[in-house]
């Protein structure tokens, strides 16, 4: 059983994270395309960066995921 839960986390982490992923280049180029300038692409990177940094500490605790029953 807990070999299924692994393939069940990596496949939603690595399908959400490619997900997430692919929007970030075409953000960024409407971003570009409609402040016709760097600085707002910019301050979204800075906030998506901030985000990403909160999300990290709450995944690195140091727990046990359990397997549904």
């Amino acid at each position: 059983m807990p070999a299924v839960v692994g393939r069940r986390l990596s496949t939603m982490a690595q399908g959400t994270g490619y997900l997430i992923a692919c929007l970030g280049p075409l953000g960024l180029g409407l971003l570009h395309s409609a402040s016709e300038g760097w600085s707002l692409p910019v301050a979204g990177l800075l906030a998506v960066l901030v985000a990403q940094t909160v999300a990290a500490f709450g995944a690195s605790r140091d727990r046990h995921v359990l397997a549904p029953s």
